[in-house]
């Protein structure tokens, strides 16, 4: 079924419209989790009692063998995901989302970065121990690139699992982040954030470049083959002119360019040519489309639980302290909004990366 020019630019202009859009939903999460953590005294008091409230109970209820694996599970998950994304991408030869997700990797990086360095500033109200910036949380940040570069080169028979998966490592992940002290639940929550941004980035850009390549001309070994087929033409002009005094004979075209000139270009005709996603995996035998996970309605219940359970002990008339229940329901809130951010990024990224398959 072909549709009419209009309709088809249109397609092609909301396809990239509303991945910005949830980018654009994202970032204004960012914003909005700085302000409050950051810009306020309520945030800044119960995000450090979240944090001291986790260290307290890492000392008296957690052995210290879970102490020191939580010290080293941000690595321990970033080489496995590494390695487990680097299998993959051998196997089903997708060099482009690879590429793209290292592009990923180092900007999502580079922006939390920018952000803790440069542009946020936190005020000194005199209730934090530590006045320095630590939002957003550099570690976290690292291992879920890397998780979100697994989901964009897993097969697409294994994209929900793979998405199941990585959201809920990348929220332990910034969990224990809070757990081992390095930093509070504002910091890692945010870092998820960005990293869900960036993520929906690349599978735009995924996207559009596997458009492009699946366009007739739109390879690099036909830009060769164009190169080359010039130079046989100027070849032959010059040989024509060296030899205007002696025959009119004018060689005839060699048989590979007579067959690419008289046979229209079919992409799937050229052999070790690998298709992109959109078509690679719309040949027989690759018609799965993987479901969105996290599910809307996990992400929904998550958020309204972390809201609602911070809003609850910001607006009780005593202060959270470490050991009470308003200090244990300060971190749970904490928890919670780390694993809401985790699940809405990812299921922001599954859901675009769906449109791939």
């Amino acid at each position: 079924m072909s549709y009419p020019p209009a309709l088809t630019r249109s397609k092609s202009l909301s396809s990239v419209i509303q991945p910005l859009l949830t980018v654009a939903v994202l970032s204004a999460c960012v914003a909005l989790t700085s302000y409050i953590s950051l810009m306020t005294m309520t945030g800044q008091s119960l995000d450090d009692e979240a944090l001291t409230q986790a260290k307290a109970d890492r000392i008296n209820f957690f052995p210290w063998i879970f102490v020191a694996a939580a010290q080293h599970m941000p690595e321990l998950v970033s080489i496995a995901a590494a390695v487990l994304a680097l299998v993959w991408t051998v196997r089903t030869r997708r060099w482009i989302p690879a590429l793209v997700g290292l592009g990923m990797i180092l900007g999502a990086n580079l922006t939390t970065q920018f952000l803790k360095r440069v542009l946020l500033d936190k005020p000194d109200y005199g209730i934090q121990q530590i006045v320095h910036n630590s939002f957003p949380s550099g570690h976290t940040t690292a291992t879920a690139t890397i998780l979100v570069a697994l989901l964009l080169v897993a097969p697409p028979q294994l994209r929900a699992k793979t998405a199941t998966w990585g959201w809920v490592l990348a929220a332990m992940t910034g969990m224990l982040t809070v757990v081992n002290g390095w930093h509070r639940p504002s910091d890692a929550a945010a870092a998820l954030l960005v990293v869900g941004a960036w993520g929906v980035l690349a599978v735009l850009t995924i996207g559009l470049a596997d458009g492009a390549l699946s366009r007739p001309g739109g390879r690099p070994t036909d830009a060769y083959r164009r190169v080359r087929e010039k130079m046989a033409v100027r070849r032959g002009n010059l040989l024509q002119r060296e030899d205007r005094g002696e025959s009119a004979f004018i060689p005839p075209a060699a048989p590979r360019q007579q067959q690419y000139r008289e046979q229209p270009y079919q992409p799937h005709q050229h052999p070790g040519y690998q298709q992109g996603p959109s078509l690679q995996y719309g040949r027989p035998g690759y018609g799965y489309a993987a479901p969105v996970r996290p599910r809307l309605g996990t992400v929904i219940t998550l958020v309204v639980l972390a809201a609602g359970l911070t809003v609850t002990v910001a607006l009780l008339p005593w202060p959270a302290v470490a050991g009470t229940g308003t200090g244990r329901a300060t971190v749970i809130a904490g928890y919670l909004g780390i694993a809401a951010a985790s699940a809405l990024s990812w299921r922001a990224v599954a859901r675009w990366l769906r449109s791939l398959s």
